[in-house]
């Protein structure tokens, strides 16, 4: 099942097709853009952002393997078709003066261009001479670039040599290709203008230029020229190393370890390198989120080795504030996590005041127990005793140690009690 948006100028479509082949995409466009009437051509963007031409069921299921998205983009572009008839080299207006531009015939009349040349900036491939342009023999609408100077190809080898009256063909052309231009690329590369043995070119200096090899131009090899320059080439992607981690335990301050307030405490983790690389030179541990509670936010790691386990410590502090606290940590590489998440969980309780010692006196226990709880515990915690006297938990002496191990936690308390 694909999904496909066409869009033919400001008019777009969403269409979803269970098996979309050429012919079939081709007989709904008709149905969908009625007014399509021109040849058209099917285009989409790869990566590169250079637009694809799908002609075959073999590029239109390309397109839809290569599209990163769900959603596969499709442009018809309408085929510009230049409005200029060919005339007759005999009647064509013909200029004598003026700089040649060497490896580009005119579209109007098929003469080589002399003086100033005028190039489209709408057709491919579309040039005309003065004398042309001065006729209008091209769409009015579509604007020309002017330029009135030759422009040099790489070896600089722009010379007055007289063209023919013509457009070469293969099998007319009086001349052989002995070099082909690679830094500009200009018009009809396929024919490049050498002298006939009868025409001989002026050059401006005698010496002659040292031939350069065209391999040691980057362009083409030993079994001819390449379809594609050098800095088209794509390079080969790097390849991406996973790095794995895995939690072993806890070494040190297990989960729901109490402390007090300001102690500084080692958390320490076993790890173990999961992954089938070592651990190369720079990981670290670093905290992700959660409290840090005085710690450094990366902790250096050595090389671990595949299979190998290393305790990893980290120097931390309490808060100053009872409750509970929770820091998160991770390992790290050229700002790449990778592995397991690892934390630190404690809780901060206020140690109770020291009271001083009574002097002891020889009392019932009825007395005992009627007074203790005014001199030994707070209000908050005789409070709680009181709960849990209505609850049905009666040992009072049992309820207070409880509530002093869990910091008057009334429902940590309740969770003990119930099991």
């Amino acid at each position: 099942m694909v999904t496909l948006k066409i869009q033919h100028r400001e008019d777009i479509r969403r269409i979803t097709l269970e098996n979309p082949k050429f012919s079939t995409l081709k007989e709904l466009i008709g149905q969908i853009f009625p007014n399509l009437t021109t040849s058209y051509s099917i285009k989409w963007k790869d990566d590169e952002n250079d637009l694809i031409t799908v002609t075959s069921d073999i590029e239109l299921r390309e397109a839809v393997e290569s599209n990163p998205t769900t959603i596969l983009r499709l442009f018809l572009t309408e085929d510009v078709q230049p409005s200029v008839t060919t005339r007759d080299a005999a009647t064509a207006p013909q200029l004598t003066e003026g700089p040649v531009h060497p490896n580009v015939v005119c579209d109007g009349c098929n003469n080589g261009v002399v003086g100033t040349r005028y190039k489209c900036l709408v057709c491919h491939d579309f040039d005309l001479c003065e004398p042309c342009e001065s006729q209008k023999a091209h769409d009015p609408s579509h604007p020309m670039l002017k330029i009135q100077q030759p422009i040099q190809d790489s070896l600089g080898l722009v010379q007055s040599i007289p063209l023919p009256n013509r457009r070469p063909t293969p099998t007319s052309n009086p001349w052989k290709p002995n070099f082909r231009p690679f830094c500009h690329r200009q018009k009809k590369l396929k024919f490049d203008w050498l002298p006939h043995e009868d025409l001989k070119p002026t050059m401006a200096t005698e010496s002659k230029q040292e031939e350069i090899p065209l391999q040691s131009r980057g362009w083409g090899n030993s079994q001819g020229w390449s379809n594609t320059a050098p800095w088209k080439q794509n390079p080969a992607p790097p390849v991406r190393i996973n790095h794995l981690s895995r939690f072993v335990n806890d070494v040190t301050i297990p989960d729901g370890t109490s402390m007090e307030p300001n102690q500084k405490f080692v958390k320490t983790w076993r790890i173990r390198n999961e992954g089938q690389f070592k651990w190369p030179c720079g990981s670290q541990l670093a905290w992700v989120g959660g409290d840090l509670m005085g710690a450094a936010e990366f902790i250096d790691v050595p090389e671990i080795a595949t299979g190998e386990e290393f305790d990893v410590s980290v120097d931390m502090i309490s808060p100053t504030r009872p409750g509970r606290y929770v820091g998160y940590w991770r390992m790290l590489h050229d700002g790449q996590r990778f592995g397991q998440r690892l934390w630190v969980d404690i809780i901060v309780c206020v140690p109770e005041p020291k009271t001083e010692s009574a002097v002891p006196l020889e009392i019932t226990p009825e007395v005992e127990t009627a007074i203790s709880p005014a001199d030994d515990i707070s209000p908050q915690m005789e409070e709680i005793c009181r709960q849990l006297a209505d609850m049905g938990f009666t040992d009072r002496s049992k309820n207070i140690e409880l509530l002093k191990e869990h910091c008057n936690s009334l429902v940590e308390v309740l969770t003990v009690l119930l099991q």
